[in-house]
């Protein structure tokens, strides 16, 4: 207060500094903002139990080796049983009629016959899908486990092709009548091997066709199949379960029955352009499944975009 220009001179010599003037400041134009996805949008907008799930994430342990093994051990433990039953229990190939009300059944032991290939078959393709899965989580490795996948495919498709020719190959193990004299009668391997035909080829061909329609750079790496492949498989099987059907009308000197002899009994054969028939099932249903599954996947896969060429001018 003791000083030129009284108590205001200070207020007179200091600016204030201006306040900032918010309606002033620049905005961000609405069409400088990113638009979110139509498909984000409205997956962010539905309700949470109808969201998609969050992917699924492989877990591959030692652990799940053994409980995977035991799987398949059990598996084709049962198909052992299911085959030696009327060996290992002396009750399982004989029926007592004073049992059943005084009818004649079926014995049990031979009535589980059939369960035998169903369970190895199923055990197979439980290894099957054991290797499959660990190829695509150890990437590694992959290659040698998608070899170890293509071992069984190929094990699973000669299994059903011996099966298919087994009359033709053995006929003296079907039509030998000293197996019959035996109160216990013995089912001979190739009869169960006949029994598993259809169920091997079709697995065969299932692995088979999965391991063409994964071999991408994508598929390798954990990507999705290849549609344009599975096509070409499907198309493929289909083509051959055609020649298959057809195979009498193009090889009719084919047909010829041959007899063969085993001391004092004569049995017949049966021509291979008739046993190839059994054949037409197995690649008609791989052959459409997997056609059918490639139209699906080209049908709702999104095209990959294109990357644009920027002129050199």
């Amino acid at each position: 207060m003791f000083q030129p220009g009284g108590e205001n001179h200070a207020q007179t010599l200091v600016a204030h500094a201006p306040e900032p003037n918010i309606d002033a400041a620049p905005k961000p134009s609405p069409a400088a903002s990113p638009e979110p996805d139509s498909d984000t949008a409205a997956e962010a907008a539905a309700p949470p139990h109808l969201r998609d799930p969050a992917p699924w994430a492989m877990r591959w342990t030692a652990r799940s080796w053994l409980v995977c093994g035991a799987a398949v051990l059990a598996s084709f433990a049962g198909a052992a049983f299911c085959l030696l039953a009327v060996v290992l229990i002396p009750d399982a190939s004989s029926s007592d009629p004073s049992r059943f009300h005084g009818v004649m059944v079926f014995p049990w032991g031979y009535a589980i016959v059939p369960g035998a290939s169903a369970l190895f078959v199923a055990g197979l393709g439980m290894v099957a899908g054991m290797l499959f899965l660990a190829s695509r989580y150890y990437l590694a490795h992959s290659h040698w486990l998608r070899a170890g996948l293509a071992v069984v495919g190929l094990a699973a498709l000669a299994g059903g092709t011996l099966g298919m020719f087994s009359m033709s190959i053995w006929p003296e193990m079907y039509y030998d009548p000293t197996r019959y004299q035996s109160t216990t009668v013995t089912i001979p391997w190739i009869e169960v091997m006949q029994a598993a035909t259809l169920p091997l080829l079709v697995l065969g061909l299932a692995i088979m066709a999965l391991l063409i329609i994964t071999y991408s750079r994508s598929a390798r790496s954990g990507g999705a199949v290849s549609g344009k492949a599975a096509l070409l498989v499907g198309a493929f099987f289909n083509a051959a379960a055609l020649w298959c059907c057809f195979a009498m009308q193009l090889f009719p000197l084919q047909l010829e029955v041959e007899t063969r002899s085993n001391g004092a009994f004569e049995y017949p054969t049966t021509p291979w352009p008739q046993t190839i028939m059994v054949a037409v099932w197995p690649l008609s249903l791989v052959g459409t499944v997997v056609f059918l599954g490639g139209v699906l996947l080209l049908a709702t896969s999104k095209a990959e975009p294109r990357p644009e060429i920027e002129d050199e001018a």
